[in-house]
């Protein structure tokens, strides 16, 4: 089930399709006295933003039984703080010290040369989306994963030597951290081999 699909270590196979919005919250409030039958509306939320995707967990029951349980497990309350979110799909800003508004944005492209132990695109701009040790780099032609430990705009070096060949195409995830707000899923019969679920977060800034 292995992907760069991941929340927190928890694998979330592959990604079919990705949706964001933003939210915000209106309570009524009554006004007091003369006025008392008229309303205001305070916004007790802010803006959120969400973000629905929909994946397929596939591989050995037991595993995919697994996985769900570690997921479920988050949604049932025992997400005490958030968790980072990691996809080439992420979209999204985050604070970085006193420093607000960091661009967090995943990368798809086409590598440059080979570079032993590295990703190497020169159109790349990996410090400026984000991009940091921990996060991870997939070779799309073979669908072998790296983490990434450093680099610059243009190269991050990988603890995998996964390019070898040139050009190549590739992902690199960056991440948010997220809540669970919901998370269904539903299994496709018969043979158990695979299992559908949709799964609604929401950023934590």
């Amino acid at each position: 089930m292995g992907d760069i699909n991941y929340l927190s270590g928890i694998p979330l196979g592959k990604i079919i399709k990705w949706g964001s919005a933003k939210e915000s919250q209106l309570t009524v409030v009554l006004k007091a006295g003369r006025d008392s039958d008229q309303v205001e509306a305070v916004d007790t939320l802010g803006v959120v933003k969400t973000m629905v995707f929909e994946g397929r967990l596939t591989g050995d029951f037991d595993d995919i039984q697994t996985t769900i349980w570690m997921i479920e497990a988050i949604v049932d309350g025992k997400q005490t703080s958030s968790s980072p979110l990691y996809s080439p799909f992420v979209s999204g800003v985050v604070t970085v010290g006193m420093t607000p508004g960091v661009r967090k944005q995943g990368s798809i492209g086409t590598t440059s040369g080979v570079v032993s132990f590295s990703l190497w695109d020169s159109s790349a701009l990996f410090l400026t989306r984000g991009v940091i040790n921990g996060d991870r780099v997939k070779n799309l032609l073979t669908g072998e994963t790296a983490i990434v430990t450093g680099g610059n705009e243009q190269v991050l070096f990988l603890n995998n030597d996964i390019f070898t060949t040139w050009p190549v195409s590739y992902a690199v995830t960056v991440h948010i951290n997220i809540k669970v707000m919901k998370f269904d899923y539903k299994w496709e019969l018969p043979g158990l081999s695979y299992c559908n679920y949709q799964m609604t977060v929401m950023q934590v800034m």
